[in-house]
């Protein structure tokens, strides 16, 4: 969520709209505005999530709406660390309360349970169509944008971009996709690795 990047830029200013909520959402920090918004069916997500509940009543639940706030339906330990992880702010309340525009639902319960978040996104809402949406928007060819990935949920968004990299502790399949991997994990700085490197070699050029 747009928050959540706002915290890992720690004052660095974006000069492009960021790619947020895994593509429904494209958020401009310049203007504070979004620029375009994917959205759940409110109707079916809430009956998803209200079975869900029932048959998993420790499952935590948080829902992203409007402009990516988060607001957390069912707390629980791992919703807790989730905020804390993200840097994220959040509304405690009931479903009926949460307003229009849901962009995301994620469950989280502890590793016994769901060893992974379990995410309910608009259909067909990727990070891949966020990028190509962001393209669209800015009137640029795909074939000129580089992408960073570390997980499976990479996967599609590396497939779809001009060139992708890929950081040393990344799984082995996403390795595989990549045109190139950082010597530097996530936590090593793989990021600043590959961006220091891409300046060097526009500079020698």
């Amino acid at each position: 969520p747009p928050e959540s990047i706002r915290a890992a830029l720690e004052g660095i200013r974006l000069s492009l709209p960021a790619i947020s909520c895994n593509g429904a959402l494209l958020y401009d920090f310049s203007t504070e505005t979004v620029l375009h918004r994917s959205t759940l069916n409110r109707e079916q997500a809430t009956t998803a999530i209200k079975d869900i509940l029932n048959k998993f009543p420790r499952m935590g639940v948080e829902v992203m709406a409007g402009n990516g706030e988060m607001y957390v339906i069912h707390a629980n330990e791992t919703t807790h660390a989730h905020q804390v992880d993200e840097h994220l702010g959040s509304i405690a309340c009931p479903i009926d309360c949460v307003p229009d525009g849901w962009v995301k639902v994620v469950f989280a319960a502890d590793p016994e349970a769901n060893s992974i978040y379990l995410e309910i996104m608009p259909g067909g809402v990727s990070k891949a169509t966020g990028l190509q949406d962001l393209c669209a928007l800015m009137n640029k060819s795909i074939k000129n944008t580089i992408v960073i990935g570390d997980y499976y949920n990479d996967l599609e968004l590396m497939r779809t971009a001009g060139h992708a990299v890929a950081v040393a502790n990344a799984p082995a399949e996403v390795k595989a996709t990549a045109d190139e991997v950082t010597t530097c994990t996530c936590a090593e700085g793989a990021v600043g690795e590959y961006l220091y490197a891409l300046i060097d070699r526009a500079t020698k050029s």
